[in-house]
């Protein structure tokens, strides 16, 4: 990882889920549609396979990513409510914060977000938008593009 991430040993981001086209209030309050949820779901699965579940989630306030958020810590909950129990499950909840910034977020807005996280956390989580993920990723010369649901995790 370049200086941008000084001090964290994993960048995750995530692309919420697919929405619904239009909302009569306005792009911000644009729901998940029922292949949104799928998709967050199996990406709430795969990111639990990973060696550590995020330290901090970091969503964008509009709907679709706050309800994306929700179905990650739903799933990973229900996992490690499944394995070991609800007292440990409480104790093993991811933190989430809504950060306005995020919503539609330029890549230089979002390098500010991660290096002002970066020396709280091991392993931070954003969970946003196009095209402002896709140009963090190719800032971290990751030469991928995220379709809705698509998460990418960069280890230091």
């Amino acid at each position: 990882m370049s200086d941008v991430s000084q001090g964290l040993s994993r960048l995750t981001v995530l692309r919420h889920g697919h929405a619904v086209d239009r909302c009569p209030t306005g792009d911000f309050d644009r729901p998940l549609d029922e292949r949104g949820h799928a998709v967050i779901e199996r990406a709430a699965r795969e990111l639990r396979a990973l060696s550590s579940l995020p330290s901090l989630i970091l969503a964008s306030p509009a709907r679709r990513t706050r309800e994306s958020a929700a179905v990650l810590q739903r799933v990973w909950a229900e996992a490690a409510h499944a394995v070991a129990g609800a007292s440990l499950a409480r104790s093993t909840e991811v933190e989430l914060r809504f950060e306005p910034r995020l919503y539609l977020a330029s890549i230089d807005t979002l390098q500010d977000i991660v290096t002002l996280n970066a020396p709280l956390q091991t392993h931070l989580l954003l969970v946003g938008h196009n095209p402002g993920l896709s140009d963090l990723l190719q800032h971290f010369d990751v030469a991928r593009a995220l379709g809705t649901g698509d998460w990418h995790s960069i280890i230091r």
